[in-house]
């Protein structure tokens, strides 16, 4: 080989050296930013489940106050049925 395809052989090795050392540091920061970001999302949601915790006491309540009232309906469907049944058999 010649002095300048060896001088142009390591210009290469190390153009793809540059290369691959800059992928690895973008790759790093963009690794940083990614978990920077997901930290700042888990301390919202952290936050956001506080205040849902707070609050469920007051949806159970919510909860157990539908569903007394849809056993009413029910109830009062039943009722409406059998009314309705009744009336059938006698206008018969």
């Amino acid at each position: 080989m010649t002095d300048k395809k060896i001088e142009r052989f390591w210009q290469g090795v190390i153009l793809l050296a540059v290369f691959l050392l800059g992928l690895a540091i973008g790759g790093l920061i963009v690794s940083f930013r990614y978990d920077s970001e997901i930290r700042t999302d888990q301390v919202e949601l952290k936050a956001d489940v506080k205040e849902i915790m707070a609050d469920k006491p007051i949806i159970e309540d919510l909860i157990h106050e539908l569903l007394r009232q849809i056993k009413e309906v029910k109830a009062k469907r039943e009722s409406l049925e059998e009314l309705k049944i009744r009336l059938s058999k006698g206008e018969g």
